[in-house]
């Protein structure tokens, strides 16, 4: 992640760069709401922070995720950093911005789909192995729900933890918030030594942070320090009876004495133990604390520290970055087409040398900006005057100059190098922030962001009211319907004001603004038999769920809707030299008026001190390629969600609209094979599936019962764009929630809250097994497609529970053994129907959190994570199809799951245990007598 190189020229001249900073442990650990003192601010990128503190917590994930043991790691590390004295922000990413979709494939591509296959191509012993498992590691897919609720959950404990939700990438608004804090930033993103903002502090890599153990040290004469694989032991010798083992091989060594020694491979670990002098304590590298330690060091770095490392001004790193590759370089469309196009790829051959490694990349690319800045261009060898240069030309200045080949390079392939670089380095802008008047707060200067105060720098397209066609009115926020009275306030602003303010409370799923802002559905991929089809694809359990999310969205706001072709062509007609550079190529070199006004809009490079004084020249970037490619500056390439019409419609308009409405299309990123492919879903109408529901539970196709009560006596809703599902009744919601899944049963309405979700997901699964099962109308001896057993409903009804013994605060530094040890006992035996078993839940479950959070529902239907137990799941399966033992679930919640659906569930088929043959005793083998060789010699001789 972040910047190629970066990361290793950062350890490499660690020394020069870095600065170390050392918090001691504080007293008041278990202060909740009550006023602590004032300590260090870090704002911690919520991603880094899963990935790290996942692989370090070794927690199991073949079984599908014990994400109980996962909140406990997550509250011990918030606890030991809280009594340190920090202040923590949590800020996780947003929808998705289009350009990083092919970086997302590959990676999940590269991780979740081929480690999967791995796993399956292996021999069951060996992929039961811990190392194998280290090594094909999957983050499970409800990680991401389960640290949110955790954090929100100590977020209402502690006055110092704050959750945040960015707008879209979270690295600009992490650094921004960070500025605005005055706060360092922790992650494992080089990103951070090149976004820069007033007030920022620096960058803390998460896999630098060192925990000082608290031991009681004796004298530094009298103590030996012993490093055993990644764990750290300090014994005294004090410790020690003289009799002991230990004090005479020391001895016997000293004395000069040959001991036996075989030499063991090194095992590297993510946790390394640092050695210090004798007298001093030593230090754990690990970000999850230990049971003891006194404090925390962790090295910063800092943008203006790197820069002058590289000995370029602080501003043009952004620049560097660029220039070196980074996440979205390779995406970057080239602006020409034909034999001489550029892609990202190329772009880094033709600038760099094949044998120069990333490292040295960012040297020979800082010293390139920095002959530029100073005049001196090597293919003259001659020192020249510096002269005044706008940013487009300081960038082609320096591509020219770094060519590996510059007699066989185009100016149609420089004008491509140095599009992408511009690209590349505009998405590190951060806009200046605005002056804050004394009294005022220094965050949420509105309700919908804690940092902008217009509604349009936030880029949540779908959440920007757009004004009728022929009003003068100014677009008005969600939050200006707040205080209205409901008769005047719209429901496509009532929606919005709705769905913004539960996403900045955690309540609402980055995955759904994806499909109202980009139109993109990315289901979380986990471990299932690549043999088979993906259990999160369209056509699966869970499929049939996000259809209904699809349809509720479309009806409260819209879903996204790419623009008409005819205009991405009159765009890319109308600028056939979008950069506008007076380079000699091929193309016509007529510029429009725009782009001569461009060229006065300059900034002056001459020397580090007019770079500082300019400001950022990403401002006149962003203004110059807007312009030059005639975008606006709010929103995605593609244009606006479709926006119904919120005007008073008759029922008779209302179904006009509904039949002359545009068909609008979901893209899905699924596995398919062994790749991540789109799949197009069409966004139903909610009505209609409304009307199929009513058909599949009376088991009759008829529509005139459509509005009157159902076969369980509720009133089915009727709900229009006017009039959408997102602003009716709870009870209402509920309905539709009940209905989409095949749940509208009395015995699952008199359930306790916390068991409706786990109720209605069991009997999902069950329901989609059978059917399947039905529709093959024939015998199905696979035991992958077979049927849900009992025991395998209460063994998924068990790992849902609740338990009360183990939701325990657990004080900081002190993990339990399973979740430090990676699990308790030895492992659990798993089929591969288990596997897959697993796998269609955690998609359901992941699509039925969708389904509960676009309906409002998250109050009544709770869906708590953290308490899910995959291996508490394959435990009960295995008792059950060897031992028979079935699970032990309550009565009226497996009464629940079965009602309706006793077709589609059957007994559990216990498997015999095979019959041990007899195997006949070995006779004793007669041992041969010492010497009987020579004798029979010596009889030989003496017959001869």
């Amino acid at each position: 992640m972040g910047v190629n190189g970066l990361t290793s020229y950062l350890r490499n001249h660690k020394a020069a760069i870095e600065r170390t900073v050392e918090l001691r442990k504080q007293n008041d650990t278990d202060s909740t709401n009550e006023e602590r003192p004032a300590g260090v601010h870090v704002v911690v990128d919520g991603w880094s922070f899963i990935y790290h503190a996942y692989q370090q917590a070794h927690v199991p994930w073949v079984y599908g995720g014990e994400y109980d043991q996962f909140s406990v790691v997550i509250q011990n590390i918030v606890h030991a950093w809280l009594g340190l004295g920090m202040h923590l922000s949590f800020v996780f990413d947003g929808p998705q911005d289009t350009i990083k979709f092919p970086t997302t494939v590959s990676r999940l591509t590269s991780t979740q789909v081929h480690h999967s296959e791995l796993f399956f191509r292996t021999s069951r012993v060996t992929r039961e192995t811990p190392r194998f498992l280290n090594e094909t590691r999957i983050i499970p897919p409800l990680v991401y729900p389960s640290c949110t609720e955790t954090l929100l959950k100590l977020s209402s404990q502690f006055r110092g933890v704050d959750v945040y939700f960015a707008d879209r990438e979270a690295d600009p608004f992490i650094v921004e918030l960070a500025g605005r804090l005055g706060a360092y930033v922790t992650a494992i993103d080089s990103d951070y030594v090149i976004l820069n903002t007033p007030g920022y502090m620096g960058y803390i890599p998460l896999d630098e942070m060192a925990w000082k153990l608290d031991v009681s040290l004796p004298s530094p004469t009298r103590t030996r320090t012993i490093s055993i694989a990644s764990s750290v032991a300090s014994f005294s010798i004090s410790d020690f009876g003289s009799d002991s083992s230990i004090l005479e091989d020391l001895a016997e060594f000293d004395e000069g004495g040959f001991v036996p020694v075989k030499k063991k491979r090194v095992r590297t670990t993510s946790t390394k133990a640092i050695l210090h002098p004798p007298g001093q304590a030593p230090i754990l590298r690990s970000l999850i604390p230990p049971e003891e330690y006194s404090a925390l060091t962790f090295t910063v770095y800092t943008p203006d520290s790197v820069a002058a490392s590289l000995g370029i001004p602080t501003a043009l790193l952004p620049l560097l970055g660029a220039i070196v590759g980074n996440d979205f370089t390779q995406n970057i469309k080239p602006i020409t087409n034909g034999a001489s196009t550029v892609h990202g790829p190329t772009r880094q051959k033709l600038l760099f040398e094949h044998k120069l490694n990333a490292a040295e990349r960012i040297v020979y690319a800082a010293n390139a900006l920095s002959s530029v800045l100073r005049g001196v261009d090597k293919k003259k060898k001659n020192n020249a005057k510096p002269k005044q240069r706008s940013v487009l030309e300081l960038i082609r200045s320096t591509v020219n100059q770094m060519l590996v080949h510059p007699n066989s390079t185009t100016e149609r392939q420089v004008d491509d190098i140095v599009n992408g670089i511009v690209e590349s380095a505009l998405m590190y802008a951060i806009p200046p922030p605005p002056p804050v008047p004394q009294g005022k707060p220094r965050l949420w200067p509105t309700p919908f962001c804690a940092l902008h105060h217009d509604m349009e720098q936030c880029r949540l397209d779908a959440f920007v009211p757009v004004p009728p066609e022929e009003d003068d009115l100014p677009q008005r926020s969600p939050t200006y319907y707040t205080n209205q009275p409901p008769q005047h306030q719209d429901a496509l602003s009532m929606v919005q004001n709705l769905y913004l303010r539960q996403y900045r409370e955690g309540s609402l799923d980055p995955n759904v603004l994806d499909v109202l802002i980009t139109g993109t559905m990315w289901p979380r991929i986990f471990l299932e038999n690549p043999d088979t089809p993906s259990t999160s694809g369209p056509l699966d359990a869970a499929g049939s769920l996000r259809e209904w999310a699809y349809a509720i969205l479309d009806q409260g706001i819209g879903v996204y809707m790419p623009p008409e072709p005819e205009e991405e062509e009159e765009d890319s007609n109308s600028a056939e030299n979008p950069l506008g550079l007076a380079n000699g190529s091929q193309t016509d070199n007529r510029q429009t008026d725009s782009e001569e006004e461009d060229e006065d809009e300059v900034i002056d490079v001459v020397d580090d001190d007019d770079i500082e004084e300019a400001g950022d020249p990403l401002v006149a970037l962003r203004g110059a390629l807007q312009r030059l490619k005639g975008v606006s500056s709010v929103g995605v390439s593609g244009g606006l969600p479709t926006i119904p019409d919120q005007g008073d419609e008759s029922e008779e308009e209302e179904s006009v609209d509904d039949d002359d409405a545009e068909e609008c299309y979901v893209t899905e990123y699924v596995r398919r094979g062994g790749r991540v492919a789109e799949a197009q879903v069409q966004v139903q109408d909610l009505n209609a599936l409304l009307e199929k529901a009513v058909e599949r539970d009376n088991g009759e196709a008829t529509s005139h019962n459509f509005g009157q009560p159902s076969m369980h006596n509720h009133a089915v809703p009727r709900t229009s764009r006017s009039h959408p599902i997102q602003l009716a009744e709870e009870r209402e919601r509920l309905c539709v929630l009940l209905m989409a899944c095949g749940s509208d049963t009395q015995h699952v309405r008199n359930l306790d809250s916390q068991w409706l979700a786990p109720v209605i997901i069991t009997r999902w699964v069950v329901r989609w097994a059978g059917v399947q099962a039905v529709s093959a109308n024939k015998v199905i001896t696979n035991p992958l497609l077979k049927t849900w057993s009992k025991g395998e409903i209460a063994a998924l009804l068990r790992a849902f529970r609740h338990e009360e013994e183990e939701n325990v605060r657990v004080p900081a530094g002190r993990p339990t053994a399973a979740a430090a040890a990676g699990s308790a006992g030895s492992p659990t035996e798993m089929s591969d129907r288990t596997v897959q078993l697993m796998a269609r839940t955690l998609s359901v479950i992941e699509a039925m959190r969708m389904l509960i959070q676009v309906l409002c529902l998250g109050n009544r239907v709770p869906l708590h994570l953290c308490d899910l137990k995959g291996r508490v799941f394959h435990e009960g399966c295995r008792e059950a199809n060897v031992h028979g033992q079935v699970a032990t679930v309550d009565a009226s919640v497996f009464a629940a799951v079965e009602e309706g659906l006793e077709e589609y569930i059957r007994e559990d088929q216990v498997k015999k245990a095979k019959k041990k043959k007899e195997v006949k005793p070995v006779s004793a083998v007669k041992p041969i007598q010492k010497g009987v060789s020579f004798h029979l010699l010596a009889q030989l001789d003496a017959s001869a």
